[in-house]
């Protein structure tokens, strides 16, 4: 199923300002969140907390771990062993996370699957939580949203904020029982009310939309703020979105502008991408095609195609740096072979413009980039 819910849940929204436009693409991180957020729960982080990507984030910090593991994470590991296989269900879990890390023994999800659940068993809510994600991932068992399902409910019903928000996109998506917004939003607000930012940016999309509520722009703002302000980059942009359009708030380019940059600051494209419209049309910045062009480049170095189109108009006109037809045709053509029509077109036309020698050269740039940054 790939629907606009599931597109909304994640709340990438985009500008342009159309609802419908602001929900692409969202579900193509769906499973790059889970992997990431069941990371930093194994690891005890905050899973509030997010960059552009968190899977990327997430993968860095683990490669780190793993890097740093000393004699003494080894003798941790023993200990916990030696608790666990006296039932103890905290041990149970470290060990568990351990095993599916790779940190202090060798990464073996069956291994991970085994002892959280005989944590889960014991009512250990992390664990719940964690043998739910093994089953939405098919990790060391057999994928199974049903039983995913099943057990983030568990977790959820100890009031476990993670789990709530997890339930509520099942519920979201439809993964393992019916789809129904209602239910998902219920969930949501649970951890919502917890101070728990992805479910409060969820929250924020909910009323955005009118999904399961009616909709009411100035709720999914105060939602989307009270995230924001927590440092999530998902919801900053949201929030910049609406300041943007004028949907909830007074319409308001400076302060728009104001929670993209802290978003991009994090690396989030889309945020990013809107920054440099912010730059390039002078809207609350200075208008500079210098700036646009460095906001355009950073999206578009992450696979962002609105950016990538964009930054091709640049090149292709010599807006902020000089004009380079084949620097233009190398963005367009990235950008073309996702969803951006315009920048397809952009392509063909380029293809009656340039020499045989120069498209080439073109091609040789546009298969570069696409293996030294692999999806």
């Amino acid at each position: 199923m790939n629907t606009d819910a599931e597109n909304i849940n994640l709340a990438l929204v985009r500008r342009p300002a159309s609802a419908a436009e602001r929900t692409e693409a969202g579900a193509k991180r769906v499973l790059a969140a889970m992997v990431s957020e069941t990371l930093e729960i194994a690891l005890g982080q905050n899973p509030s907390f997010s960059t552009t990507t968190r899977n990327e984030l997430a993968n860095l910090w683990l490669q780190k771990a793993k890097s740093n593991v000393t004699q003494e994470d080894t003798e941790a590991v023993k200990r916990w062993r030696k608790a666990a296989e006296q039932k103890y269900a905290k041990a149970q879990y470290n060990l568990g996370s351990c095993y599916y890390l790779g940190l202090g023994v060798e990464q073996n999800y069956i291994e991970a699957e085994k002892w959280w659940r005989k944590a889960a068993e014991q009512d250990s809510f992390q664990a719940q939580y964690a043998l739910g994600s093994c089953y939405e991932l098919g990790l060391g068992v057999e994928q199974n949203y049903t039983e995913a399902v099943g057990w983030y409910r568990k977790a959820a019903e100890q009031n476990y904020a993670v789990a709530q928000n997890r339930l509520g996109r099942c519920y979201f998506l439809g993964y393992g029982v019916d789809q129904n917004f209602t239910e998902a939003m219920k969930w949501d607000r649970k951890a919502a009310e917890q101070d728990y930012a992805i479910a409060q940016r969820s929250l924020g999309g909910y009323y955005f939309y009118g999904l399961g509520v009616p909709q009411d722009y100035a709720a999914a703002t105060a939602w989307y703020r009270k995230a924001a302000e927590q440092g999530y980059a998902e919801a900053q942009h949201a929030l910049g979105d609406c300041y943007y359009n004028g949907d909830g708030v007074p319409q308001d380019y400076a302060e728009a502008t104001a929670w993209y940059r802290k978003a991009a600051a994090q690396g989030y494209p889309e945020a990013e991408n809107n920054l440099g419209d912010c730059y390039e049309n002078g809207n609350g910045v200075s208008q500079d095609y210098t700036q646009a062009v460095n906001w355009y480049r950073k999206a578009a170095e992450q696979g962002y195609d609105t950016a990538q189109y964009s930054l091709g108009l640049c090149y292709e006109f010599g807006r902020g740096l000089e004009t380079d037809l084949i620097e233009a045709y190398k963005w367009y053509r990235l950008a073309g072979e996702q969803t951006d029509e315009e920048a397809a077109e952009s392509v063909d036309s380029l293809r009656t413009l340039l020499s045989k020698k120069d498209l080439q050269e073109g091609e040789r740039r546009y298969a570069e980039f696409k293996a030294s940054h692999p999806t």
